[in-house]
């Protein structure tokens, strides 16, 4: 899951990035940044704004860029460093899927907030 431009620009830690490094060096697996955001974005604003969920997710996945990194047939990994409801990791997973055919997308997240809600339901998921 991309970090928003803003804070690559502030120099901010990259949780994420630096999670899915530890993962792919235990896995043995590469690490790619197949995906980034065309410009700044805040959950935390646009929810203060009154915006919806939903409203969030049409702007994040309007703002989502895919590298030619990935190919149809991948096995992808998707990896964040904090699951509240889903709405990044659902964003990226339906955006890769949508661009990359035969694309098998699991999501991880270190899990510090996870919501119930957010992993109660298994419709989303493949086995």
């Amino acid at each position: 899951v991309p970090l928003s431009p803003d804070k690559v620009a502030a120099r901010e830690l990259n949780r994420t990035l630096a999670l899915a490094h530890e993962l792919g060096h235990l896995l043995g697996a590469p690490v790619v940044e197949a995906l980034s955001l065309s410009e700044p974005i805040s959950k935390r604003r646009m929810r203060n704004a009154g915006a919806t969920a939903t409203a969030f997710e049409q702007v994040y996945r309007d703002l989502l860029r895919i590298d030619d990194t990935i190919s149809s047939g991948t096995r992808v990994l998707l990896v964040d460093d904090v699951c509240d409801h889903g709405s990044t990791l659902r964003c990226c997973t339906d955006t890769l899927q949508g661009a990359v055919s035969d694309l098998a997308v699991t999501a991880g997240a270190a899990g510090q907030m996870i919501i119930k809600e957010a992993v109660r339901s298994t419709t989303r998921i493949v086995a």
